[in-house]
């Protein structure tokens, strides 16, 4: 196959770079640890711990980021640290939520992924 050699003289009109907001950093957060949770969960051996840390962190970044759409202040946001619970209780007020009973599953990953860290600083 033959190269294609050309030129081009483009004008582009004015352009502007946007700030990314906290809530598009806690977004793009969740989707980028995404692809990481997507390949632990498809690999041989233990990946459980790796899975479950991803897998909190990730839904910390989503919850915040819903409450940010949802006008809550940054400051209050970031407050809450990595407390899941807190940040789905939170959400629920708001009814940003499609079903404000906490599952199961969310309820254990917030207690994994809040103090005492346990999926960070295991202690064995």
């Amino acid at each position: 196959m033959k190269p294609i050699i050309a030129t081009a003289d483009i004008t582009l009109g004015e352009l502007t770079i946007a700030r990314v907001t906290l809530r598009d950093a806690y977004l793009a957060s969740a989707r980028g640890l995404m692809q990481g949770l997507h390949v632990l969960a498809v690999s041989p051996g233990s990946t459980a711990m790796a899975l479950t840390f991803l897998a909190g962190h990730i839904l910390e970044c989503l919850l915040k980021a819903n409450l940010l759409s949802h006008g809550v202040p940054e400051d209050e946001v970031i407050g809450y640290s990595h407390k899941v619970h807190g940040l789905w209780q939170r959400c629920a007020a708001l009814g940003a939520l499609p079903n404000p009973v906490m599952p199961t599953w969310v309820d254990r990953l917030g207690a994994l992924h809040d103090k005492p860290f346990i999926l960070r600083y295991s202690k064995g």
